[in-house]
């Protein structure tokens, strides 16, 4: 009867812990958490030219979406333990807040000191960059998953 059981367990495949389904659920969440805040980044740029180069009333909602799209990295980085992301892609994410730190410092100083301003369009750019990378290591996971 032992050996039946045994033959059994052997038949079945073993799936690795990192395929199951609630991580693959979490690592979606995070790919789409990762779409929402590239798209946030873009906002933000399309409502800053508008408030150069048509109206400066824009700058409010600038600031406004700033600070919501700004927690969404906070929540990617809760969301990559329960997806069970690699130190690096963790690392991103981290950068990530960061960066924003740094966007909100840029944009407290930039009144004082002129070269902080300069920093903070460059520092959006990097965000961009380094959220498509996330994206595409989350995804390149979940393609995985798939097998």
């Amino acid at each position: 009867m032992q050996e039946s059981n045994n033959k059994t367990e052997s038949m079945t495949p073993v799936v690795p812990e990192s395929t199951g389904s609630s991580v693959r659920r979490a690592r979606q969440v995070l790919k789409w958490m990762a779409l929402l805040f590239m798209m946030g980044i873009q906002v933000q740029v399309f409502i800053a030219g508008l408030a150069l180069f048509s109206a400066s009333t824009y700058w409010d909602g600038h600031v406004t979406l700033a600070r919501y799209i700004a927690i969404l990295p906070v929540f990617m980085i809760i969301v990559s333990f329960l997806a069970k992301l690699s130190l690096s892609l963790r690392m991103q994410i981290v950068a990530l807040i960061g960066m924003i730190t740094l966007m909100f410092l840029t944009a407290y100083v930039s009144t004082r000191v002129g070269f902080f301003a300069a920093l903070h369009p460059v520092i959006a750019v990097a965000l961009f960059y380094r959220t498509s990378t996330l994206f595409n290591g989350v995804n390149k996971l979940l393609k995985g998953d798939r097998r």
